[in-house]
């Protein structure tokens, strides 16, 4: 059916209806253990353990052997231990305050495995005590070289014969996976766990979308049943990118 164009929609001047319907009444003035009590009682909880311990289930049989320790990619696991070596030292821990001088807030302290999405630059200390801090603009490790503030210089051979060099290494994602890492970093060092802490959230985040969707359930906002929530949630869960 055809409909003409019209006016954006607007919410009501009181905004929109926000009183729980008969689906599940809340208690007004009841008191925060009155409420666990009465949502241990509904067992509303079941299925959502249910949905969590499934999803948890699907993601680890599907990661295989790579559920046994530490990813090909831990870059979350290298600064989670490189914020926990900052913080030390900051608290004047002094084996840390070691790691970590000469170092740039928030370098690594080890090299990555590999060279694949990590950030990076050449520190390079030059005859005479010049240092330059850049990258390589040339393969071969010698020639334009391109400094942090853009300029481009050259540098030949005869300039880095008694050159130190030292290739610094960032973690180029943002920091709070590894923030919320830091208590099992602090425990296993560079042998944490990371496939096992991506499937815990990533089965928590499938538990959050149902109850998202049955939050709006319970509002009145849509009218789905709770077999297509499960439908929905599945295919976000198994049928998306988040897979």
């Amino acid at each position: 059916m055809y409909h003409p164009p019209g006016p954006p929609y607007r919410l009501p001047p009181e905004g929109p209806d926000t009183t729980p319907t008969v689906l599940t009444p809340e208690p007004s003035g009841a008191s925060m253990r009155e409420r666990l009590q009465a949502f241990y009682r509904s067992r509303r909880w079941v299925l959502g353990l249910a949905i969590f311990v499934v999803s948890f289930g699907v993601f680890s049989l599907t990661a295989f052997n790579r559920i046994e320790g530490t990813s090909t990619d831990p870059h979350f696991v290298y600064l989670a231990n490189t914020l926990n070596s900052m913080v030390a030292a900051a608290a004047g821990n002094q084996a840390a305050k070691r790691r970590r001088a000469n170092r740039k807030p928030f370098e690594l302290e080890r090299p990555p495995p590999h060279d694949n999405d990590w950030a990076s630059y050449w520190h390079i200390e030059l005859p005479g005590g010049r240092h330059v801090n850049g990258f390589w603009l040339d393969r071969q490790g010698h020639g334009r070289f391109k400094l942090l503030d853009g300029r481009v210089m050259v540098l030949e051979r005869s300039d880095l014969r008694r050159a130190r060099r030292d290739r610094r290494y960032f973690v180029s994602f943002p920091p709070g996976p590894a923030v919320l890492m830091m208590p099992l970093a602090a425990i296993w060092g560079y042998r944490v766990n990371d496939v096992l802490f991506t499937i815990f959230f990533a089965a928590l985040n499938v538990l959050l979308m149902f109850l998202l969707l049955r939050r709006l359930t319970v509002g009145g906002r849509t009218g789905r049943s709770r077999n297509d929530l499960l439908w929905l949630t599945l295919l976000f869960g198994f049928g998306t990118v988040h897979y």
